[in-house]
């Protein structure tokens, strides 16, 4: 299971301005800080920001690494809804497969009484008395299996050459393959190539965390300055041609806070009021529009008007302690805690980017893909909904498709599972029973952490926890 680092922010509902990444598969919708009074905005028209907005847990890309385990009906760790909170911490993500399957499993969470003192769980019933719910008929889940894809690996690189320039370490997986990927042992390879820009920290904490607290300035000038509100009109084209959605008038953004696609508003600085100017972008590769996903578009913005300047506080004590709760009560931690999740994405690209294993046995792959299949029914069994209906509820796809996208995705999987433990092995790193315990506690099992286990799977939880081991690994030894 792969996975990746992400900051969770959850908006204060009174005065937060709403920076969260809402992209949509069809569209470039996204929701801006500033739209609420602008009755003229046009959100589905507006180019998203996949890559600076830190999506929840639950709305991370598919194949974009993995996540913790949650389940979308009664998510296991809640954060308080009525405060912003911040979440920072060094965590993967369970690749697509882990995220879709767990995204259905309803928890299983005891019944507390208004005392907050737990009640017996009550069985679901028909209605009679003690009469349990017939078991659902899932057949059409085992009734056939999908051929196992080849996997998709760089074929072109001399990995033995590699080696021998000490840019990659050669392992052994856990079935024995050679295991080729970059050499995080060779200090100043892996510092060069995970170098972060300060200014990326920088943005982060304007965007998702300032951006609660600026303060309008009335300005006078005609030329754009960073964080200025001001209203535009851009059409979006990809080699000359318009695309749908990518075009829209008198739209209010303010400069390097409003959610856009790295690169759009910012490149309004220094625009004079009535001037057009090309932008070029590129879209993140995890775009939730397919057809726009990792390619380079250019948008002719027209500057309407500055609206206002703004007056964006230094990052204070006051701030982090308001803004998360007392969770942490310094700047200098915030901003450690967003260093090492930026860090932690830099470093994640380079452990997986073109890394190779000499082979892959099918019946690992299978046996990944019929614990989908089988914790999925389970999850139908629990909830007395059928694996159909759940599928084309939250995938939209029909039953043999789904077994067809998680084969893909049980081979991805089992890559990157091999892939950890191999570097795990090398290094000695482990996963405690005290890991499991805590991890356990995060999810409400703090006396039953037998439970938690068979809840979620030991492989799952081995893999997840190992990663995030891992991580602290590969940050210790960046310098």
């Amino acid at each position: 299971m792969k996975k990746s680092e992400y900051t969770e922010i959850e908006e204060k509902d009174e005065t937060a301005n709403d920076i969260s990444d809402e992209s949509a598969d069809d569209n470039l919708s996204s929701a801006d800080n500033n739209d609420e009074d602008n009755e003229n905005s046009d959100d589905d028209d507006k180019p998203s920001d996949d890559v600076n907005d830190l999506p929840d847990d639950d709305e991370k890309p598919a194949g974009n690494k993995t996540s913790k385990p949650a389940a979308s009906a009664a998510p296991a760790k809640d954060i308080a809804k009525n405060r912003k909170a911040i979440i920072f911490e060094i965590a993967l993500a369970v690749l697509a497969v882990i995220v879709i399957v767990v995204s259905i499993i309803i928890i299983k969470q005891k019944k507390k009484d208004p005392s907050g003192n737990p009640q017996d769980e009550i069985s679901i019933t028909t209605g009679e008395p003690g009469s349990e719910l017939a078991a659902v008929d899932n057949s059409i889940l085992f009734s056939t299996t999908p051929d196992i894809p080849e996997m998709v690996q760089n074929e072109t690189l001399d990995y033995e050459a590699l080696v021998a320039e000490n840019k990659m370490l050669k392992l052994k997986g856990s079935e024995g393959q050679d295991v080729y990927v970059h050499n995080y042992l060779n200090s100043d390879y892996f510092n060069k190539e995970t170098q972060l820009d300060e200014s990326e920290v920088d943005k982060v904490i304007v965007k998702n965390i300032l951006s609660g607290y600026i303060e309008p300035v009335s300005v006078s000038r005609n030329t754009a300055e960073m964080y200025d509100t001001v209203s535009i009109n851009f059409v979006g084209t990809m080699n000359g041609v318009a695309f749908e959605g990518g075009t829209a008038d008198d739209q209010q953004v303010t400069i390097g806070v409003s959610a856009y696609i790295d690169g759009f508003t910012e490149g309004i600085v220094g625009m004079k009021v009535g001037e057009t100017k090309d932008v070029h972008v590129t879209f993140p590769k995890d775009y939730g529009n397919t057809d726009l996903a990792g390619k380079p578009a250019v948008f002719a913005i027209t500057l309407n008007q500055i609206i206002s300047g703004n007056k964006v506080p230094e990052l204070t004590d006051d701030i982090v302690n308001s803004f998360t709760g007392g969770e942490l009560t310094s700047a200098a931690e915030l901003r450690k805690n967003i260093k090492n999740n930026q860090l932690a994405v830099l470093i994640w690209d380079f452990i997986d980017s073109d890394f190779y294993l000499s082979s892959l046995s099918e019946e690992s792959i299978k046996a990944y893909y019929d614990k989908i299949i089988a914790q999925l029914d389970a999850s139908s069994q629990q909830t007395n909904t059928s694996a159909e209906m759940l599928i084309n509820q939250y995938y939209n796809m029909d039953v043999e498709a789904y077994k067809k996208q998680m084969m893909i995705e049980s081979v991805e999987n089992m890559r990157h599972s091999i892939l950890y433990n191999a570097i795990a092995d090398k290094e000695g790193i482990k996963v405690s029973d005290d890991d499991i315990a805590k991890l356990a506690a995060e999810y409400g099992y703090t006396d039953n952490v037998d439970e938690f286990v068979s809840t979620y799977g030991e492989d799952m939880i081995h893999d997840y926890i190992l990663q995030d081991n891992l991580m602290e690994y590969f940050i210790s030894l960046h310098n």
